[in-house]
């Protein structure tokens, strides 16, 4: 009986569970679906910057990542404690939608003027014409980036809920600039100079990070948009 009660009492707390009265929802069937996109999108990159624990959803500013591994044939980057910064200050330029009871699909074009991250990194091997093996605490910034957004879903198995099946994060900023410190140990000069280079050849090491940026923010906005579509009937 007391494993009845428990599974009763869990079952009351989700059905309790609901979006904000405030949060704004749009409709298939609504001709102008576009627009409202654009607008509930905007309107929720405000109410998710500090969370809604009335679903359970973090705060996505800053959005935390534990870890990301890039390994290329000459270079190694791990980046621990990630901290992405300003996302939700983005501006949502167009939403392009074909949504239907059964399919939801659509793209997004977001415009950031900046993105900072904080993290711990670690390179080791070859990048330009230098031979890495360091690591330390790292920062970068990311200038008027673009956002390409494309979704792809249909519905969860009780056909009461949409569900993203596929969630494509691109992400182009137009300049970028890189802090790490320790890179040559205590030694400030060479490490200034170092930077310099790179920061001068930002799109280089930008290009090494880029898809596995990219596909880790892909995974953790699509796990967190159906945790968002769970709360909105068809």
């Amino acid at each position: 009986m007391k494993v009845i009660a428990i599974i009763v009492a869990l079952s009351a707390v989700a059905l309790s569970k609901k979006l904000p009265d405030n949060f704004q929802i749009c409709t298939h069937s609504d001709p102008k679906i576009n627009e409202c996109l654009k607008s509930a999108i905007q309107s929720a990159l405000v109410q998710l910057r500090g969370g809604i624990a009335e679903i359970d959803a973090v705060p996505i500013d800053p959005m935390f990542i534990p870890n990301i591994s890039v390994n290329r044939s000459q270079l190694a980057i791990g980046m621990a404690n990630l901290r992405i910064f300003n996302m939700t200050n983005s501006v949502i330029e167009s939403v392009k939608a074909s949504i239907t009871n059964k399919r939801f699909r659509a793209l997004l074009v977001i415009k950031s003027a900046e993105v900072k991250v904080t993290m711990d990194f670690s390179l080791v091997g070859k990048l330009l014409f230098l031979n890495l093996n360091s690591g330390g605490k790292g920062e970068m910034l990311m200038k008027n980036a673009v956002i390409g957004i494309s979704l792809n879903g249909g519905l969860t198995n009780d056909r009461q809920h949409y569900m993203l099946n596929t969630f494509a994060f691109k992400l182009n900023p137009e300049s970028m600039t890189f802090y790490l410190d320790g890179l040559f140990g205590g030694q400030k000069a060479i490490n200034d100079e170092v930077l310099k280079v790179l920061n001068e050849n930002w799109n280089v090491l930008f290009k090494e990070i880029q898809l596995d940026l990219e596909d880790t923010l892909s995974n953790i906005f699509m796990d967190y948009s159906n945790n968002i579509f769970k709360y909105v009937p068809v």
